[in-house]
């Protein structure tokens, strides 16, 4: 209903304010029609009759929550456990702007098959491919932060290392953007000492901080990946951050919340970048995060 009547407003004024990226003016484009992603799925269904359409909001550059892993791994588990072989399966993920969000479930959908058919050679600790320039410890994800993380989980550094495989797997695909979500950590956080305002520090740090919470996200998930394969992920990811759940594995062990026991909890509570601050940011705190997320952009008319 509310596509339905966004499309009316912009069909009587027959123009439309876009914005291309965020941190760019505006532009005022000419419509002659509009249709909604899932109309546009609707017509390419026409001509793949096997093709699903599935919508997942995630807010713009901002740290997914646990329930977003649960939407998007719920889509890959239920064609990926049920087509056999996957090699049958294709997933098409787009979003604004075909970076953050888009990248983020490429990379959950990777894990997830990765999980299925077996990661492939590069995946181990000592198949990288060697980095050779000025902080590449930082490109690479080794913040002191991140390092902490590793070392509360088992077998961390392997778990880590899968992540960045599919995060570098998934760039190569994107190479024309220049867009890697762990890079892109280093890459915001060097571009606060060169801010213009005290404005533009503020949403640099933040949005820094925010991408490194996105990536210990995906090493926690592909933590959960590990741990509960053999139950083939019957409880969610949020229930294996912190929900109790009833009920035993087949070799008898009790489903207990994997990272509230070993203290994940305690370190997003305080996340900042260790490795350069004495004085941890505002936004060390998860509630600080969250209080602060929103976007400032001007709009025309009235919520619905």
């Amino acid at each position: 209903e509310i596509g339905e009547e966004i499309k009316k407003a912009i069909k009587t004024h027959r123009s439309v304010e876009v914005y291309h990226e965020l941190s760019e003016p505006s532009e005022v484009i000419e419509v002659s029609s509009i249709l909604t992603p899932q109309e546009l799925a609707l017509q390419q269904k026409l001509q793949t009759l096997d093709m699903q359409y599935y919508r997942v909001p995630l807010t713009h550059d901002m740290t997914p929550c646990e329930q977003d892993f649960d939407d998007i791994s719920s889509v890959i588990c239920e064609h990926c456990l049920k087509n056999q072989p996957i090699n049958n399966t294709a997933f098409l993920f787009y979003c604004r702007t075909g970076k953050n969000r888009t990248t983020l479930a490429m990379a959950i959908a990777g894990l997830i098959m990765c999980h299925i058919q077996g990661f492939p050679k590069g995946a181990n600790i000592g198949e990288q491919e060697r980095v050779s320039c000025p902080n590449a410890q930082y490109t690479k994800g080794d913040f002191m932060i991140v390092q902490k993380l590793v070392r509360l989980l088992p077998k961390g550094q392997q778990i880590k290392r899968e992540v960045d495989f599919i995060l570098d797997e998934i760039f190569e695909t994107m190479s024309p953007m220049h867009f890697h979500i762990r890079e892109v950590i280093f890459v915001i956080y060097n571009k606060i000492k060169n801010a213009k305002n005290d404005e533009d520090k503020q949403n640099l740090k933040q949005q820094s901080i925010d991408a490194l919470e996105r990536y210990l996200y995906l090493i926690m998930f592909n933590a959960y990946l590990h741990h509960d394969k053999k139950i083939q992920w019957s409880r969610s990811f949020s229930e294996w951050m912190k929900k109790l759940f009833g009920g035993h594995t087949a070799e008898g062990n009790c489903m207990h919340p994997v990272a509230v026991k070993i203290g994940v909890y305690q370190l997003l509570d305080n996340l900042g970048f260790y490795d350069f601050e004495k004085v941890p940011t505002s936004f060390k705190t998860m509630k600080e995060r969250w209080c602060n997320r929103g976007q400032n952009l001007p709009f025309q008319g009235s919520f619905v």
